[in-house]
This record gives C-alpha cells, sequence and structure tokens, in this order.
C-alpha cells in the first residue's frame, strides 16, 4: 500500500486493493453461474455492496441483480431469507 501511494502515475494503494478484491467477487459470481442454464445465489453480505462505487465494479450482467439496500446498511435477515425462498421455489 505504502509503495503504491509513493509511486506516481498508478494506483493509490487503497484502491489497488479494491480492485484486487472486487475482481475476486467477480471471479467467485462466476464460478457459482457458468452458463446460461444455471442458477444460483451469491450472498454479498458487506456493507459496501450497498454503495454504488462498489456495485459498478461488479460484472455488468450482475448489477441489475444485486438486492438489499443502497443506504449501505445490511438488509434485515427476515428479508433476504424471504428472497432466497422465493427465488428457490
Amino acid at each position: 500500500k505504502q509503495f503504491l501511494d509513493a509511486k506516481r502515475g498508478t494506483l493509490r494503494g487503497d484502491d489497488w486493493y479494491t480492485q484486487q478484491a472486487l475482481r475476486a467477487v467477480n471471479q467467485a459470481v462466476g464460478r457459482v453461474l457458468r452458463h446460461k442454464n444455471d442458477w444460483g445465489a451469491v450472498l454479498l453480505c458487506d456493507p459496501r455492496f450497498g454503495q454504488a462505487q462498489h456495485v459498478k465494479c461488479l460484472s455488468k450482467w450482475v448489477r441489475p441483480h444485486v438486492r438489499g439496500t443502497r443506504s449501505g446498511q445490511p438488509a434485515p435477515f427476515g428479508t433476504i431469507q424471504q428472497s432466497l425462498a422465493s427465488f428457490v421455489r
């Protein structure tokens, strides 16, 4: 982090770590859904996924399916449970 922060013309250290983390999230989502006939649910429980700047770093096909609150506060567990139950039916 300190190395990247000190180096000009590159990402800041925090930005690099965020980019790497979001790349890993996109890879994980892609492992759940391999082709158009697959189905699955991915729970992004970190409150940062309630923030637009993090959602916009997800794959384009994932973004419209992100559920929960946009306030940065987690959705109540009961709401998530109901959504998952209706999804599976």
